[in-house]
């Protein structure tokens, strides 16, 4: 499996902390902005992780199938929406864009990371329909069960929901401690 943009994105946040211990110049220009991305994507993550806890609570099929439809493009588009993340998600979106340019000619990241990082701006620019998609694209295998779903797949649709869960929860942790680094530490 690929790895998923989340996990770059935080692979990033790594790098970017060892240079920062460096002191060096690009990396501070980047640290308060990656910052406030770690903690809007702490926001809509926490969206998605509530919605698989449900899941996980589902008692009956049905329940799971109204979850499920719950974790679906359209759904979570209009979840983030309703958080006022839309003109957020592009305003850093643009922010990043500009940064990863100029950081392309100070030579401390490479290509692949700015190009890793560039992936997640584009999507965070289209506002919540494309992070959302971002979110769809991890839950696919949830999601794609729906219309085989009966009382002998529930536990093993739970199990993966769980799975996710924790996947999502480990990246809220990280995100969390590398944005109070980002937007509280002073170089």
């Amino acid at each position: 499996m690929a790895e998923d943009i989340f996990t770059s994105f935080s692979r990033f946040g790594d790098r970017l902390l060892k240079e920062l211990d460096k002191g060096d110049r690009s990396a501070k220009k980047f640290k308060r902005l990656v910052g406030v991305i770690d903690e809007t994507l702490v926001s809509t993550h926490q969206i998605v992780i509530a919605r698989l806890a449900l899941l996980q609570a589902a008692a009956t099929v049905d329940q799971a199938k109204d979850i499920l439809e719950q974790l679906r493009l359209e759904n979570l588009t209009e979840a983030f929406r309703m958080e006022g993340l839309c003109d957020l998600l592009e305003g850093l979106a643009v922010g990043l864009r500009m940064r990863t340019g100029d950081a392309r000619h100070e030579g401390t990241f490479s290509k692949r990371d700015l190009d890793n990082v560039d992936a997640l701006s584009d999507r965070m620019y289209n506002r919540e329909e494309e992070v959302a998609r971002m979110y769809t694209e991890v839950l696919q295998k949830l999601t794609d069960q729906a219309a085989d779903l009966d009382d002998r797949s529930l536990p093993s649709l739970k199990r993966k929901a769980q799975d996710v869960e924790e996947l999502l929860t480990a990246h809220v942790s990280d995100f969390t401690g590398k944005a109070r680094l980002f937007t509280q530490i002073s170089v």
